[in-house]
């Protein structure tokens, strides 16, 4: 399991990739991403095991925005 924060998508600063899948496919993972500043910027969960579910949650903020991701993960069978 991988999280990242400040992950881009569609900025030209990365050539308008979405960072967070892009990873996950060529790590061969799956990926849940949040967007925090303007659905350019945001936070990722990367799990080479099955996500069985998921929820997010912005936070309040009076500056730069953030959040958290939750997952629930298969993990030998067992959710975890």
């Amino acid at each position: 399991v991988v999280m990242l924060q400040e992950v881009d998508t569609g900025r030209p600063t990365s050539y308008m990739i979405d960072n967070a899948l892009w990873l996950a496919r060529r790590l061969d993972m799956k990926e849940v991403y949040l967007p925090t500043l303007e659905h350019l910027t945001g936070i990722a969960l990367l799990s080479r095991y099955p996500i069985l579910d998921t929820d997010t949650l912005l936070l309040p903020s009076e500056l730069e925005q953030t959040g958290i991701i939750w997952a629930e993960l298969d993990v030998g069978g067992e959710p975890v």
